[in-house]
């Protein structure tokens, strides 16, 4: 079981107290902090998991960045195309995920 919650207490997958484990009975040291090997060596490793994430994050960034862009293109066709040639009682096929903008010039058309 994996159960992931807020900042608050969650279960930890097994891969993951494994390596809590062996940091805390092998290699425990302050990071930033020192300058003996089991300091630096643990400063390394946090500067290299806030890499992984920094990483994971500007992906995040750019799908959000990506999916606005998408997001506008479509309402862009929508509320240009779509009100010159679309008329009441035309039929749209798309996917459930492209219907708000669709829905949306619908409901503008009808009233």
């Amino acid at each position: 079981m994996v159960y992931l919650d807020n900042a608050a207490a969650a279960q930890k997958p097994n891969a993951v107290l494994v390596r809590m484990m062996q940091v805390y009975s092998c290699e425990y040291a302050n990071v930033h902090r020192g300058l003996h090997h089991l300091s630096n060596a643990a400063t390394e490793a946090y500067e290299g998991a806030r890499a992984k994430v920094a990483v994971c994050e500007r992906a995040l960034q750019r799908r959000d960045h990506l999916h606005q862009e998408c997001t506008e293109a479509i309402n862009l066709v929508a509320q240009t195309f779509g009100r010159e040639r679309i008329t009441p009682g035309d039929e749209i096929v798309l996917s459930i995920l492209d219907i708000v903008p669709w829905r949306l010039l619908r409901d503008d058309l009808v009233q």
